[in-house]
């Protein structure tokens, strides 16, 4: 009778076996590891709490881009944005943005510039979010998660907000379409979609995401000095550490803001970020290992490198990059996804460490994706499902070991 209640119990742990995996690999309902640890998420009120989380870092890029674009300004004129090619929309943001800083704007002024460019890019991203939703809600049936908002503000932060309309609506139907509504919706994706939208536009039109395209560089403008003076990943991976102090800037100053917002206003400010990551924290306060093994993989994983190998991008000290580049955002945001996280609290423990480890190594040895994090969050979210089935495995091992122990141990 013993023999066949060991065998009904090792049964049934390979059912539960499979059945974990066909929730990871079919995308069925997902069990909730973050607060309550009840079945099931109430997205709505999840998509709600990361909006509100991602307020201060939003506000802060859009007034340190008004700024930038203050200092960008003082090459320009209005005779060359009415001789140039650009589109309706350009030439009428860059006017109002102009009128607006010039001389000594105040806050609001700077504000309300940045938002001149913000506005446009977030409105379009939300009506194609309501769009390929409601298709779906028609045609195949999909219940309403309530991401538009959210969707279309991370979205706007990872992008440059220079990126013409169009582009940000192809990158993000595609990330949306492939990356989520085509494998079930809410809960039911192995990748998050605003994650896969801007990793599709980076692919396919780098160009658009580097300092020398952007399209408000007008001809004969030497604007391009001033923003290399505004720090970004690919300035410190260029000059080093030297540079930016060259410029009377040190990495206490950057922890405030340490970016124009050229490739997206979600990496201006460390200190906003973080803000939005406590406030994450306290809406669900079993989210601290992913972010913790995150930065401790990054540093371990710098101090490594610096030590092995020489080269002006393998000697920058693990402390600049966590506060440069789209690390810090993308660990609050786009990294605390449980559709995407292991379901396991070991397996958030590996998901980080892999996150923070694969991002320093895209920075050092990807010439020509240095600045490395979307493409090592991408390159993690796929492997969470392998993830969640080694532990898994693991655990049943453990199971069955312990069984036979204890069987041992009575018949003996």
């Amino acid at each position: 009778m013993e023999r066949n209640m060991a065998l009904n119990s090792r049964s049934t742990t390979k059912a539960d076996l499979q059945k974990t995996l066909l929730q990871r690999l079919r995308w069925h309902i997902l069990v909730n590891q973050l607060s309550s640890g009840t079945k099931g998420i109430i997205w709505r009120k999840l998509h709600l709490r990361l909006l509100y989380a991602s307020i201060p870092t939003t506000l802060f890029g859009i007034f340190i881009f008004g700024s930038y674009l203050q200092s960008l300004f003082l090459q320009l004129d209005g005779q060359s944005i009415a001789t140039s090619n650009l589109s309706f929309l350009t030439k009428t943001q860059l006017h109002w943005a102009m009128q607006l800083t010039s001389g000594e704007p105040g806050f609001v002024f700077r504000f309300i510039a940045g938002l001149i460019y913000f506005l446009p890019v977030f409105l379009c991203s939300f009506f194609t979010c309501l769009f390929w939703e409601r298709i779906f809600i028609r045609y195949f049936k999909h219940e309403s998660d309530g991401s538009h908002l959210l969707t279309s503000t991370l979205f706007c932060l990872l992008i440059p907000l220079t990126l013409p309309i169009s582009y940000s609506v192809i990158g993000l139907s595609f990330g949306l379409v492939f990356g989520k509504l085509l494998l079930g919706g809410a809960g039911r994706y192995f990748v998050n979609p605003v994650l896969l939208g801007v990793i599709f536009l980076n692919y396919s039109y780098p160009g658009l995401f580097g300092l020398k395209d952007i399209p408000f560089q007008l001809e004969g403008s030497s604007s391009i000095v001033e923003l290399s003076m505004q720090l970004s990943w690919q300035f410190l991976a260029d000059g080093g550490v030297d540079m930016i102090h060259n410029i009377g800037r040190n990495w206490l100053s950057l922890s405030l803001f340490s970016q124009s917002g050229v490739n997206g206003i979600g990496s201006t400010s460390p200190i906003a970020t973080l803000l939005g990551m406590l406030l994450i924290y306290y809406f669900y306060p079993k989210y601290w290992r992913v972010p913790l093994a995150a930065i401790f993989a990054a540093a371990f994983s710098s101090l490594i490198i610096e030590y092995a190998f020489n080269s002006s991008v393998a000697s920058i000290p693990w402390y600049w990059h966590l506060i440069t580049g789209q690390f810090l955002f993308c660990l609050a945001f786009i990294a605390f996804d449980p559709a995407v996280m292991p379901i396991s609290k070991f397996g958030h423990f590996i998901y980080g460490g892999l996150f923070g480890s694969l991002t320093i190594l895209f920075r050092v040895f990807d010439q020509h994706h240095s600045e490395g994090t979307l493409s090592a969050l991408l390159l993690t979210s796929l492997l969470v499902p392998l993830i969640d089935w080694v532990i898994v495995a693991v655990a049943v091992k453990r199971k069955k070991f312990t069984r036979r122990l204890n069987a041992a141990r009575i018949t003996g």
